[in-house]
């Protein structure tokens, strides 16, 4: 595609709810001058109407070019795909990066579009693919549940540090101390004075509320003397009104994102259950469910990339090479460009792969890294890019994990 001089190209500047156009007959053969539209009816029935000035006067269609950002560019890609246009969506580091070497430095609106249109006759692109409507659907639910999986996070970090301030010894109470359980019990005796004014009947009749089926009266009662104890080791003080407020405030944050969460995981395993690409993902040790479903989600269809150097290089974990004159780096760090999520899930796929040494191939190029002096989180990330290669391999081949 890239070095067909003739072909007609478009730069498209995408931004909040409109586009920046320029395009070229040919490459440096400007045609028309750049056209300001609204992502509106009117705006794209006044784009399509000048691209197809430009094709008519061509005889040829034009393909549109223009950077990821987002989501912003999705109502442009949506109506070009309509209109039957084929479509490059680069990464906004390609576009950047030839921007800096240029001699001429110039950020506008403008000067951006006519640079993604030349940029079309100077570097080797692929056409946008489209994801399909059910991995749409499932990118959707994946990064949702990051985005509340996150604030949970924000929100169990205060809670710690509310709760070590009004009853320091509860967290000894349960193994899991965010569980619902825990937290159910933490509703009613939020402060160790009132555990001791309280009967250790009334305490394991709570308790056991809170765990019920999952353990018997007799764990209660163990629990409800536990927790007497834990009442009376921590240091009496004075508890300010705020802090209280606080915790309460906490804990329904806590329980409406959990429930949020847990929603939101049980549609994914409804979404993922019929996708081949799943079962071949978990057959992969250290894989899960949820990390499966964030893989799927990422890399969409395999078919988007030809060979498992662009999905490495999609997931920001590949090394950046540095060398200059004779001298050569040693030492380089992955790109981090990409997908965040992928590269996440990546890094989490790697360790739990690692974990318990459940998957052999995976355990045996960590130990080899590890013997060449690699520090454990550069081997880990070296062990997350060759899974890439492994499920490039098994998605495009259609084949399960050897775990030999």
């Amino acid at each position: 595609m890239g070095g067909i001089v003739l072909r007609p190209a478009v730069g498209i500047d995408v931004s909040k709810g409109e586009s920046h156009i320029q395009a070229f007959r040919k490459q440096k053969d400007v045609f028309g001058r750049i056209l300001n539209i609204q992502h509106t009816k009117e705006g794209f029935r006044e784009f399509h109407a000048f691209s197809q000035k430009l094709e008519r006067e061509v005889e040829q269609k034009p393909v549109f070019i223009m950077e990821a950002t987002g989501h912003y560019h999705l109502p442009m890609i949506f109506f070009l795909e309509e209109k039957g246009y084929e479509a490059i969506v680069i990464n906004p580091y390609i576009s950047s990066h030839t921007r800096k070497h240029s001699l001429r430095r110039v950020k506008t609106d403008v000067a951006d579009a006519y640079h993604l249109g030349q940029l079309f006759y100077k570097e080797e692109f692929e056409t946008y693919k489209q994801r399909s409507q059910q991995a749409i659907k499932l990118r959707q639910l994946t990064r949702q549940r990051d985005s509340l999986t996150d604030m949970h996070t924000q929100i169990k970090l205060q809670f710690q540090a509310t709760i070590e301030k009004i009853f320091p010894t509860y967290p000894k109470l349960f193994h899991k101390f965010f569980s619902k359980a825990s937290l159910q019990v933490l509703e009613s005796y939020t402060t160790p004075a009132s555990v001791l004014e309280t009967p250790k009947e009334q305490i394991a009749n709570d308790i056991y509320e809170a765990i019920k089926p999952a353990r018997d009266y007799n764990w209660a009662e163990g629990k409800a003397d536990h927790l007497i104890e834990l009442a009376n080791i921590a240091p009496i003080q004075d508890i300010e009104e705020g802090l209280l407020i606080n915790l309460n405030i906490q804990m329904k944050l806590l329980e409406q994102y959990l429930m949020h969460i847990t929603t939101l995981e049980k549609e994914i395993k409804t979404v993922t259950k019929d996708m081949e690409e799943y079962h071949l993902l978990t057959s992969i040790p250290g894989v899960g469910d949820i990390t499966a479903a964030d893989i799927i989600a990422e890399i969409g269809s395999i078919d988007r990339f030809n060979n498992p150097r662009k999905l490495v290089a999609f997931a920001g974990v590949d090394p950046e090479v540095y060398s200059s004159g004779r001298f050569t780096s040693s030492s380089n760090r992955i790109s981090k460009r990409g997908s965040r999520q992928l590269r996440r899930a990546m890094y989490m796929a790697a360790k739990c792969g690692l974990s318990g040494k459940v998957n052999g191939p995976l355990q045996a190029f960590y130990d080899k890294k590890r013997a060449e002096g690699k520090p454990f989180k550069v081997a880990v990330m070296a062990c997350a890019n060759k899974l890439l290669h492994w499920i490039y391999a098994m998605l495009t081949k259609k084949e399960y994990f050897i775990n030999e």
